[in-house]
């Protein structure tokens, strides 16, 4: 999903850093994934893998919920900037 040589991924130092508590360990892969603009395909790769699993649909179905409203924020943001500068 990213496309980033990432050290700590390796099989063995992840699984050690996932063994204490595998929720919070995954916040900063998550919060990279989500920079690199790519948690939606994170998600629903996660979902073709586990479709039963109902707290991922949750997180699923939050994330297209806010990614929506992002995304159609941003374009009616871009088009008053383009408005206010063809005038």
């Amino acid at each position: 999903v990213v496309k980033l040589d990432l050290k700590d991924l390796e099989p063995e130092t992840f699984a050690a850093a996932l063994a204490p508590n595998a929720e919070h360990a995954l916040e900063s892969y998550v919060e990279l994934v989500d920079r690199c603009w790519a948690l939606g395909d994170l998600l629903k790769r996660a979902r073709a893998a586990r479709p039963g699993a109902a707290k991922l649909g949750s997180v699923t179905a939050a994330y297209l919920r806010w990614d929506k409203v992002v995304r159609l924020t941003l374009q009616n943001a871009f088009t008053i900037i383009l408005k206010t500068r063809r005038k």
